[in-house]
């Protein structure tokens, strides 16, 4: 198990999941992270990432950036 740290529209939370390696391939990943639609070494949830273009393409960068 291993954890993972992730900022949601509710605040920052801390959950584990599994890592998987497939016997034949060699090929690693965790599932839990592709079901939920996250980038690897990403700290923001897709629905954060999209508040944040929003503001961007909203706003202007110095009041988006203050978010």
């Amino acid at each position: 198990m291993r954890s993972r740290s992730l900022l949601t529209k509710v605040g920052e939370i801390r959950f584990q999941r599994r890592y998987y390696r497939d016997q034949e391939t060699g090929e690693q990943c965790f599932l839990l992270d592709e079901a939920m639609g996250l980038w690897p070494r990403r700290r923001y949830s897709p629905a954060v990432r999209e508040m944040g273009l929003e503001l961007a393409v909203e706003t202007s960068f110095g009041v988006a950036g203050s978010f």
